[in-house]
């Protein structure tokens, strides 16, 4: 997903900027038939002022835009931005007024640049520190709205994951034993692939609570469940999983790979040669990069007397990356023929 600029991305939102430029346009109103100085005619500042006055709502929305453009940017820079706006901005107000003054009065003198350049940075000022105190109500609002989402995200995949526990101790137990009696009889390929499918379910249950997990323990989750998919599928299992260095410090959330595995599993391997999964991830500039492709055989997976639907298990990671990161990653999907592809990017910290 692409990165997007939203003004108003909330009817809340909406309602504060026109409640803000409402009352600039009140306080322009009064002040510009309050004031006057030496040499001014009267209500000169007051005939121009639905001209001044869109000029000052640009310089309001320029600094909201750059604001919201330049977020997450060092502060310097969008203080540089902000500045260099209201230079601009204030050099145009004062070459209008002037030529404004000297076409309707003819009486400019030297003290009138002066004069005009402090009205102009005044009244700039006020508008740009207007549209800061704006972008910082917004942008709390809307920060506590993403607590919120993350907190109700969490509550609800708590309640999902006790709704799957059916006495998790039970089946690690069974589980302990069934591999114990598969090693004591030699039978130590058995005896692996209950060990793989133990720590799988273990991992799913005491690691999907944490808002972060290590990078490796996710890298060793995923191996074990392509581990239990080889066993499935014998000598056809065409499966892939290459990935760079990881350092012991780079986390993510947890099971945020898993959807894209298993789905490239099930609609990508079937009992065939040609069947395939390939998973390549990387680490760019602090970026976890994941491309998942698949033979693309969802067609004949669906006409499968074995085929369920899962639900919505994609459109749900995209829900939860959506919360997670709002738009500072990115989701692409090619869809071919004969291969699908899933390219995710995150921040990996």
């Amino acid at each position: 997903m692409k990165k997007r600029i939203h003004i108003f991305h909330s009817k809340l939102a909406l309602v504060i900027h026109c409640a803000v430029v409402l009352l600039l346009l009140l306080a322009s109103l009064f002040v510009s038939s309050a004031t006057t100085g030496q040499h001014i005619p009267p209500k000169f500042f007051f005939q121009g002022v639905w001209l001044g006055f869109a000029i000052n709502l640009g310089v309001f929305y320029l600094t909201y835009f750059a604001l919201v453009f330049f977020a997450g940017q060092p502060y310097l820079q969008k203080v540089g931005v902000i500045l260099l706006l209201m230079v601009l901005a204030v050099c145009i107000s004062t070459w209008g007024d002037l030529n404004r003054l000297a076409t309707t009065s003819g009486l400019l003198e030297y003290q009138h640049h002066s004069y005009f350049l402090l009205v102009n940075s005044f009244v700039k000022t006020v508008f740009s520190f207007s549209a800061i105190f704006t972008y910082s109500i917004i942008n709390l609002i809307k920060q506590r709205q993403h607590f919120n989402k993350i907190k109700l995200n969490t509550l609800q995949t708590e309640l999902e994951l006790l709704k799957s526990q059916t006495n998790p101790h039970f089946l690690f137990n069974t589980l302990n034993a069934l591999y114990s009696k598969a090693y004591v009889s030699h039978q130590h390929e058995l005896a692996e692939h209950i060990g793989q499918l133990s720590s799988l379910m273990q991992y799913t249950i005491s690691q999907s609570n944490k808002s972060f997990v290590k990078l490796e323990d996710e890298i060793d989750h995923i191996e074990a469940y392509l581990g239990l998919q080889k066993l499935r599928l014998g000598e056809h299992a065409n499966i892939r999983f290459e990935y760079a260095p990881i350092s012991n410090h780079q986390q993510i959330p947890p099971m945020l790979l898993n959807p894209l595995v298993e789905n490239a599993c099930k609609y990508g391997l079937l009992n065939d040669p040609n069947s395939f999964v390939e998973i390549k991830l990387n680490i760019e500039a602090e970026k976890m990069v994941i491309a998942v492709s698949n033979s693309n055989l969802s067609v004949l997976v669906k006409q499968s007397s074995a085929y369920h639907a899962s639900g919505s298990g994609l459109n749900n990671l995209l829900k939860r990356l959506t919360i997670l990161f709002d738009d500072n990653f990115s989701y692409e999907v090619n869809n071919q023929p004969d291969t699908y592809t899933v390219r995710l990017t995150i921040p990996c910290n």
